[in-house]
């Protein structure tokens, strides 16, 4: 039997040695300290993401138009621009959380993106705007990884689809909190757009501290669980397989991901899902809390898992810088070529996502098929102590089952 390298994980395993049992009240009452905590710091992230997003469209119907002496076409642009803050920032965003503490690396970032929506008060010309819009765009691109990893770590497979729903109900709250902040700000006659982006980036940098001390990667370094808890806590999310901890890059298994069909669903479903106009809207609430589900738990392998976090990334910006330019004004007020566009994408996506589900289908058929066919031919293979904590991607796991 090999000797599995050194982890925290492992070494925690190794010195909590726990009789576990699911439904015990001790693993309840763990998962029960993780609802309370790393759940609502979830959903958190992507309400003040959500509304550090939206600022600029409230900002608009404040003021900032004729404060900046906004053309249509550079406000139009300032909306754009932060996802191609998305594109230049997705690789270096995932090449920094590989390399460095994801609870340490995203707080800072999440404090920077504070600042950054805070500095938009101090700007009168479009050419600030657009800078800080773009920075603004390279920080949250750090927000999705690090939701996967995160919820990959704390949730077994069957919580994970109950606990996303509720993460992108934050979608709805984020539009009513911020519009209700903006009404309120528009009350008051001292107060401007300039208050409103102060008041977000106050908000969102408070956040990051928060982050800082609260939300940890994995049960290994969370300061609010006892030894023994943290060692459930990694009990409970054995039977993902997809591990907890974030090792260093692997090249097999970037190659092993580009090798991956569904990585190519990913980016073009979320390039169907960028599109915000008429029929996905629809299409984007049902979907993408079972995407993520899919992406969460039907992958392992840190270096994989991030490489999928990319594709999801670079999707979502291509398709929200796409999006807006299906709309021209020659073709108004029906915008025919538009909406085709979008029911085209709506249909094209609905083919991906199932597309995944087939995938996954057959995968754990063939799987089922090999181990019995191994089982008839006395084939044993090697059992690996605490496999499900290895850095191995879902394909070198042989008893890896992909969701459906």
């Amino acid at each position: 039997m090999k000797d599995p390298p050194h982890d925290k994980a492992l070494d925690l395993l190794r010195s909590q040695l726990v009789d576990f049992d699911q439904d015990s009240e001790e693993a309840k009452w763990v998962l029960r300290k993780i609802d309370c905590i790393v759940l609502p710091l979830l959903c958190l992230i992507y309400t003040i993401m959500l509304m550090d997003k939206s600022s600029l469209s409230f900002a608009g119907i404040m003021g900032i138009k004729e404060d900046c002496k906004l053309t249509g076409s550079e406000y139009s642009w300032l909306g754009s621009i932060m996802y191609f803050g998305y594109l230049v920032g997705d690789v270096p965003a995932i090449i920094l959380l590989q390399r460095f503490p994801i609870d340490k690396t995203f707080p800072i970032v999440v404090m920077i993106w504070g600042i950054v929506v805070a500095l938009h008060a101090a700007c009168r010309q479009f050419a600030s705007l657009a800078v800080l819009r773009f920075i603004l765009g390279f920080g949250e691109v750090f927000t999705g990884p690090v939701v996967i990893q995160v919820l990959a770590s704390w949730y077994t497979k069957r919580e994970q689809l109950t606990r996303l729903p509720i993460w992108y109900m934050c979608y709805g709250f984020a539009y009513i909190g911020g519009g209700f902040l903006a009404w309120c700000i528009y009350q008051a006659d001292r107060f401007r757009w300039q208050s409103f982006f102060i008041l977000f980036g106050g908000i969102t940098f408070l956040l990051g501290f928060v982050l800082y001390f609260y939300l940890p990667a994995s049960p290994t370094t969370a300061r609010w669980l006892t030894a023994r808890e943290k060692a459930i806590g990694l009990e409970r999310v054995r039977g993902n397989k997809t591990g907890t901890e974030v090792w260093k890059f692997n090249g097999s298994q970037l190659k092993e991901a580009f090798l991956d069909p569904r990585m190519y669903i990913i980016f073009l479903l979320l390039v169907s899902m960028g599109l915000h106009s008429g029929g996905i809207a629809v299409f984007v609430p049902n979907c993408n809390p079972f995407l993520m589900a899919m992406m969460t738990a039907g992958a392992s392998g840190s270096t994989k898992k991030f490489a999928f976090s990319a594709s999801y990334q670079l999707g979502y910006a291509v398709g929200n810088i796409i999006g807006p330019q299906t709309f021209s004004a020659k073709d108004g007020p029906e915008y025919y070529p538009a909406k085709y566009t979008m029911l085209a994408f709506f249909v094209f996506g609905t083919l991906l996502f199932l597309s995944m589900g087939a995938l996954h289908l057959v995968w754990n058929k063939q799987r089922e098929r090999k181990e019995a066919q191994d089982a008839q031919d006395g084939i044993v293979h090697e059992v690996i102590e605490n496999e499900e904590f290895l850095d191995k991607t879902d394909v070198n796991i042989k008893s890896f089952v992909y969701p459906l």
